[in-house]
């Protein structure tokens, strides 16, 4: 499922890969588990076309080479923030298990059969702050 497009009436808002910095369409961002090393957790990454292939090469070989459970509920973790119930975790399955449904749902992703939801803007109001004295 591809997701829809931005009205064309409305200014379309911008996601910002994370690995290339360029801005990148709502539409056609993928949201994707990137593991980071410093939280030891799986966080949530934005990428455009081109750098997309990259980082899911480096989530399914992670996933691949991992023996750690921690890890692995961890992408499940991910994966449930966007509504992607993985009942392996749940269940606490064994580790091939629920690792085959997590690169399912990486390959999912690259294929844009799964495309997760970045969500609705939301409007910050920004105090007023008190306007500076010369002098």
């Amino acid at each position: 499922m591809v997701a829809p497009r931005v009205d064309p009436d409305e200014e379309e808002m911008q996601a910002l890969c994370s690995l290339c910095f360029e801005g990148v369409p709502v539409p056609q961002v993928y949201i994707l588990p990137h593991f980071n090393d410093i939280l030891n957790n799986y966080v949530t990454t934005y990428r455009c076309e081109k750098c997309a292939p990259v980082s899911l090469d480096e989530t399914r070989d992670r996933l691949l080479a991992t023996t750690d459970r921690r890890e692995l509920d961890s992408c499940a973790e991910f994966f449930e923030r966007y509504n992607q119930f993985v009942l392996e975790h749940r269940r606490g399955d064994r580790n091939d298990a629920l690792r085959a449904v997590l690169l399912t749902l990486v390959e999912r992703i690259r294929t844009r059969d799964l495309v997760l939801d970045i969500g609705k803007p939301v409007s910050i109001k920004l105090p007023d702050f008190p306007k500076r004295e010369e002098g």
